[in-house]
């Protein structure tokens, strides 16, 4: 058993003596020396009850004799189980603060794990991706082939609808149809040089352009 589990079991075991919290010194007839000491409870109407009686002038210390009584007053049964209750529950905070602490450290690296194990799988899969991708390119798919062609024709398309659409919002340009047969003008009414005619709205407009080779 522990010193300061002896002294809570001894400090219980005298509970009933809770109220020895005073102290004072011995009346004497000169008034002068004070002997003896007494430890023990001191009622509103100031009647004392001693219990303990502190003797130290037969140890020449005749002085220490306040000092220890003071001591033993202050040292009750009740102070003493608060301050170890006081003491236990510190003790109680600091053992929760630790495992507190353990725990956000394994939270911590548990987190730190599953974001590296994360990254791992990533580089991975963009590793593979990124061979499948050498592969294709390596011994292209003619499908794909056929499919980027496609798409190249197509952006080529939107490109030329693009610049017919411009030079036909551009004042003073215009397109005739007369025959089934189209030509474009740059001017008014009357201009005296325009396209030849052509089959197709495009085609007359891309002469005007200069983009086409007439027929």
């Amino acid at each position: 058993m522990s010193e300061i589990s002896e002294l809570k079991r001894l400090a219980e075991e005298t509970k009933g003596w809770d109220n020895l919290k005073s102290c004072w010194p011995e009346e004497t007839e000169d008034g002068d020396l004070e002997v003896n000491w007494f430890v023990g409870a001191v009622t509103e109407d100031d009647d004392k009850y001693p219990v303990l009686e502190v003797n130290t002038a037969q140890y020449d210390a005749l002085e220490d004799a306040g000092r220890l009584a003071r001591y033993y007053a202050a040292a009750n049964p009740a102070a003493v189980l608060a301050l170890i209750a006081e003491n236990e529950r510190l003790a109680a905070q600091a053992r929760l603060a630790g495992v507190s602490a353990e725990m956000t450290v394994h939270q911590a690296v548990g987190r730190a794990a599953t974001e590296a194990l994360l990254v791992m799988h990533e580089r991975d899969q963009l590793k593979a991706e990124n061979e499948a991708l050498r592969a294709k390119l390596e011994n292209p798919d003619p499908i794909l082939i056929q499919c980027l062609d496609g798409a190249i024709a197509e952006q080529d398309q939107l490109e030329k609808d693009a610049a017919r659409y411009r030079w036909t919002s551009t004042e003073g340009n215009w397109v005739a149809r007369m025959f089934g047969k189209w030509r474009a003008h740059i001017g008014a009414y009357g201009d005296a040089s325009p396209t030849e005619w052509y089959e197709t709205r495009e085609e007359a407009i891309d002469a005007a352009m200069g983009k086409a080779v007439k027929p």
